[in-house]
């Protein structure tokens, strides 16, 4: 979160009484305007330093307003998380919380190992972001008995109907097969969708938002409140 404000006191000392009643009018709309210029600078700088950023990425921010009684813009995410935001941990560096299906297979999967993180196999199916597909994940989980819902899993007289059928499954103790979940088509066919880790995935500090903030707020504001106090000038009664 960023807050944005304005100092314009040189400029009030060269004002009349009438014109200087306009300002804080002007420096809210400017103060808004800029905020937003904030936003757009920042997805600017997602795209050039994340490969493929969702469309829920690019929009994670949001402007609360200033007013005239209260002239402070705040630049902060939308949605408040009671773990650390992502893109904190991109801004920040460190090391990134587990996601709810790494939890999920923590504390469901018959496993003996640690599952600290998971990734996708060359076999699973990723969304144009980048990003393991959600339908793949849930059938995934749902054969492996991740899920709490038993019904939906795969049943053996199901695998019997249809033996060409995806079959997923983790090695038991003692495989040659990685730890993670493997695919099975048929007898033939082999190849693995996700990798467990017991590394805890870290990040170094690649999303500059306060820096990107303070510069773009600093190159729009002054335009941007001339812009409207001119607009006030010229509509005040």
């Amino acid at each position: 979160m960023i807050s944005i404000s304005g100092n314009i006191e040189r400029l009030v000392r060269q004002l009349d009484d009438v014109q200087a009643r306009q300002i804080p009018y002007a420096l809210s709309r400017a103060l808004n305007d800029t905020a937003r210029d904030v936003i757009e600078a920042e997805r600017l700088h997602m795209v050039s330093v994340f490969d493929r950023p969702t469309r829920w990425t690019l929009n994670a921010f949001r402007v609360e307003r200033s007013s005239k009684s209260n002239l402070v813009a705040t630049v902060e995410r939308k949605s408040a998380v009671g773990r650390r935001f992502y893109l904190e941990v991109q801004a920040e560096g460190g090391a990134r919380p587990q996601t709810g299906l790494e939890r999920a297979m923590g504390y469901r999967l018959k496993y003996a190992g640690q599952i600290v993180a998971v990734t996708p196999a060359a076999g699973m199916r990723l969304t144009a972001a980048g990003n393991m597909s959600p339908a793949m994940v849930s059938r995934v989980i749902a054969a492996v008995q991740v899920q709490l819902d038993r019904q939906q899993n795969t049943t053996a007289r199901s695998r019997m109907r249809a033996p060409s059928r995806a079959q997923y499954f983790v090695p038991r103790p003692g495989s040659k097969l990685s730890p993670g979940i493997w695919e099975r088509r048929g007898k033939r066919t082999l190849r693995k969708v996700m990798h467990f880790t017991t590394a805890v995935p870290t990040y170094t500090p690649r999303f500059k938002f306060e820096e990107v903030a303070v510069r773009r707020s600093r190159e729009t504001f002054e335009a941007n409140f001339y812009r409207w106090l001119q607009h006030a000038l010229a509509t005040a009664k």
